[in-house]
């Protein structure tokens, strides 16, 4: 019984490890955008180097109820346009 539980605990410490190996390459960053303008924003990120382009709306907020939304992208520098 006792070496059952010994292997279920390394075989799972194995697919841990290799999540996280592979995850290792990513390198993520939190994006928060506070909507105060009374319209709904379109945001677009571009980034040249790496090719990597978004495209993100945040709904319409005002300065009494601003809207915040927070988004997940790859760590880079990047043009932003916003319309």
């Amino acid at each position: 019984m006792m070496e059952k539980n010994m292997r279920r605990v390394i075989l799972l410490s194995l697919i841990l490890a290799i999540f996280l190996v592979g995850f290792e390459d990513l390198d993520l960053v939190r994006f928060t955008v506070i909507n105060k303008s009374g319209v709904e924003l379109g945001i677009r990120l571009e980034d040249k180097k790496e090719e990597i382009l978004y495209y993100l709306t945040v709904p319409t907020g005002d300065r009494e109820y601003p809207t915040e939304k927070t988004f997940t992208i790859k760590r880079g520098e990047y043009n932003m346009v916003v319309y």
